[in-house]
């Protein structure tokens, strides 16, 4: 409904728009009265023309937008809910008929056996291996951390650095809590 009168408002637009651009055309183009002679073709077309009337091509378009926009969401909202239930008991009865399930069903069985078998061959290749690196993870972070503890070059840099952090946290807390509690107008920054 609302579809069918946001299109007649259109149609009703367009046309008043149609024949005013038409009066306004014929003013332009004819020879101009005795009493105006010295003014323009345009400025005659100007003093003929009515504002409202030419504003109707654009509300004609509007209108024509939102016409299509509601015969849209007509058709989304109506024709699933209309047919869809009975398509898919169509497509049920098919998929039935032509034994779809059945072929799925075997199809993932033999996926899932295919994958199963595939992730044990490569875990029991990649064992080995995986074992030997995890020892040499293990060396390597045993290595290092006792190269760095013993270090005091190293230690002195984590000192250093866990200052200038806790100084930063700091400085950033302070600039938090001005920005939370903004000071009074009797109130000074320090």
């Amino acid at each position: 409904e609302l579809s069918r009168r946001c299109g007649s408002t259109m149609k009703s637009s367009l046309i008043a728009f149609k024949e005013h651009a038409l009066d306004i055309a014929i003013a332009a183009t004819s020879d101009p009265p005795p009493d105006q002679q010295q003014v323009g073709a345009v400025r005659r077309a100007y003093n003929k023309a009515e504002m409202a009337k030419l504003g109707q091509l654009p509300m004609a378009l509007l209108f024509a937008i939102f016409t299509l926009f509601c015969t849209v969401a007509f058709a989304v909202i109506h024709f699933p809910k209309k047919y869809a239930p009975a398509l898919l008991h169509k497509a049920k009865a098919k998929a039935i008929e032509y034994k779809v399930y059945d072929g799925a069903k075997a199809a993932a069985s033999r996926l899932k056996l295919a994958s199963t078998s595939a992730y044990h061959s490569a875990s029991e290749a990649a064992a080995p291996h995986l074992a030997k690196g995890m020892e040499k993870a293990a060396e390597l972070y045993e290595k290092t951390s006792s190269t760095i503890a013993s270090s005091p070059v190293a230690s002195a840099a984590l000192e250093k650095g866990l200052v200038a952090t806790s100084q930063v946290r700091a400085r950033i807390a302070a600039e938090l809590l001005k920005l939370k509690d903004p000071p009074r107008s009797g109130d000074q920054l320090a």
